[in-house]
């Protein structure tokens, strides 16, 4: 199964190579985590847009599965604070703000996606921090062999969601098989309500006891969204204050009217 990768450009150009520091070819993909347990991945972009001179990265993933790209690749990064900078084909933060285990498990699904495809766009295998200077690396395997700084990301972070070492190379090197997603609950037209647990939309727009209190339309087919339980999130016409009004709603949120 693939991922969405969303576009959201905030570092200009490739500023290692603009600036004569970063010189083809560019052959590692650097794995890190934020080390921000409270920032959403759009406050990072936001940190970033404004921050990128003092470092940056080319990939962030979290809040279940997201993707979002912030910079081009293959033109080196400031990710590693050493000469590993250089090598940069691409570097990937994972959200370290995680609010669950199964939220947890999306994310380090496509965290493992994304590193083996980056990975296959630059030419490295999937052997994780071998002695090849070509290939995907931890931030922790470049500060320990003198190629970066003293940081240690991601390995106590993953860690902590019961991830060790080996079985990150292990997953690095043969992926993660997708089990196939289930059909979704419901249809086009289907008549629905909210959940009494039901509390935001699928992006975060809280829910008004009025919005609660009204029945509501499925509008259109599902749509895949990893943050959802079961991938799926519906666009929903709910009539309010005498007007329609649209949200998009995790799957797990909704019930037959």
């Amino acid at each position: 199964m693939g991922y969405n990768i969303e576009r959201n450009i905030v570092v200009p150009g490739h500023p290692a190579m603009d600036n004569g520091l970063a010189v083809p070819p560019f052959g590692q993909v650097h794995l890190h985590s934020t080390a921000n347990t409270n920032a959403t991945l759009d406050n990072e972009v936001a940190y970033l847009k404004n921050n990128w001179q003092n470092g940056y990265y080319t990939h962030l993933v979290g809040e279940g599965g997201r993707i979002i790209q912030v910079a081009e690749t293959n033109g080196g990064a400031y990710d590693v604070g050493g000469d590993w900078n250089w090598e940069t084909y691409a570097a990937i933060e994972f959200g370290e703000r995680v609010t669950s285990q199964e939220d947890f498990n999306k994310s380090y699904r496509a965290y493992i996606w994304l590193a083996r495809k980056l990975a296959d766009e630059c030419g490295a295998n999937y052997d994780l921090d071998d002695n090849d200077v070509i290939g995907i690396k931890t931030h922790n395997f470049a500060s320990r062999t003198g190629h970066g700084s003293d940081h240690v990301d991601p390995i106590a972070f993953l860690a902590k969601w019961g991830i060790s070492y080996d079985q990150l190379k292990k997953d690095i090197l043969n992926g993660i098989e997708e089990k196939p997603m289930a059909q979704p609950k419901f249809k086009d037209g289907d008549n629905i309500r909210l959940t009494t647990k039901a509390s935001a939309s699928a992006y975060g727009t809280a829910f008004d006891k009025g919005t609660k209190a009204t029945w509501g339309k499925i509008d259109g087919k599902a749509f895949e969204l990893h943050k959802s339980n079961s991938n799926y999130a519906y666009r929903v016409a709910f009539w309010y204050n005498n007007a329609i009004v649209f949200w998009n709603i995790l799957e797990q949120d909704l019930q037959i009217k």
